[in-house]
């Protein structure tokens, strides 16, 4: 639990503190997509399979609320605002590695402070599912932004 309050206050401090390259309502649709994006994952391979959970229990508790709605959303929202829109493929392909590199860390960490346990799971198995995941949130954010440019085109 205290692995989970630090990286939720962490994480927060940094979202309020970081100069935004989004707007609130990428930083919003994005969180709302990175949560539901962890339910229906959770709900498969958490609840259907049992293949991993959070702080040791086969059920939902209140305490995952604290990684579903808190971490998830503000990770999203730090990794999207730094994200190099426009730059070379090799510097967004190489962000896209790092902060899946760090996943895996605090993936192992967070199974070594009993925040996540494995009843199937290994850590091998997320080393490919990170960067798919983070290429989702960019899709869903590029989507988002397309939309927006298209809603502001139609009012002119």
């Amino acid at each position: 639990m205290i692995l989970a309050v630090a990286t939720l206050i962490s994480a927060f401090v940094l979202v309020i503190l970081s100069k935004k390259r989004i707007s609130q309502l990428e930083m919003f649709t994005s969180a709302v997509f990175a949560v539901v994006l962890d339910f229906i994952v959770d709900y498969l391979l958490e609840f259907r399979y049992h293949l991993y959970g959070y702080f040791k229990t086969f059920s939902a508790d209140y305490e995952d609320l604290i990684v579903i709605l808190g971490i998830y959303p503000l990770i999203d929202i730090l990794f999207l605002n730094y994200y190099p829109i426009g730059k070379s493929i090799h510097k967004r392909v190489g962000y896209i590695l790092g902060w899946s590199a760090f996943s895996v860390v605090y993936e192992w960490v967070a199974v070594q402070t009993h925040l996540f346990y494995y009843n199937g799971w290994k850590l091998i198995y997320s080393v490919p599912i990170y960067p798919l995941l983070f290429l989702i949130l960019i899709g869903q954010f590029l989507f988002i932004k397309r939309l927006k440019a298209m809603d502001t085109d139609s009012r002119t």
